[in-house]
């Protein structure tokens, strides 16, 4: 479509894209001349030297990545249904940041919809049974000290008071 502008329109259209919009570059579908279709990485520049204003374009074909991408989304998606079908959820918290992130499962297990509340680190103990709290709050220390796999179960009472037992595979 940039062909059928001028030269003014179209220096006008690069420089909007490059301001508001594109700052590295945006991503196109190209068809080849023998009907292949290929993902590129568009980058360009404008350059000014003196009256004259050129633009600079290149292309770098991304197609592996986006179907390495595509791949990863279709594997997320499986292992989340399959998540969903056996009732199995999980967590992982990184010991560097302390960031938590929950699987949708996870959520579900303690009755809520994914992401509905903010599950911060050691939040979900307040869900725990009083009885099992101890227990369950000193095997992360023990893991850490111990540095070998764990398997152990504890009892919450959901966002409904429903009483669940879990158990629960880890490693650090």
């Amino acid at each position: 479509e940039l062909q059928s502008l001028s030269v003014e329109e179209t220096e006008e259209v690069l420089i909007k894209l490059r301001q508001e919009m594109f700052k590295n570059g945006f991503e196109v579908i190209y068809t080849r001349k023998n009907g292949e279709t290929f993902f590129a990485m568009v980058y360009f520049e404008i350059i000014e030297t003196g009256a004259n204003k050129y633009t600079i374009t290149s292309y770098q074909d991304v197609t592996e990545r986006k179907m390495a991408e595509e791949k990863i989304a279709v594997t997320a998606r499986q292992l989340s249904a399959a998540q969903k079908i056996a009732h199995i959820g999980n967590w992982e918290l990184d010991l560097k940041t302390n960031k938590i992130s929950y699987s949708d499962e996870f959520f579900r297990i303690y009755g809520f919809e994914p992401e509905e509340i903010d599950l911060v680190y050691g939040k979900f103990s307040d869900y725990t049974v009083e009885e099992d709290k101890e227990f369950v709050k000193s095997i992360p220390t023990k893991a850490l000290e111990d540095k070998q796999p764990f398997t152990f179960n504890y009892r919450i009472k959901d966002r409904n008071n429903e009483l669940k037992i879990l158990n629960t595979i880890g490693e650090i």
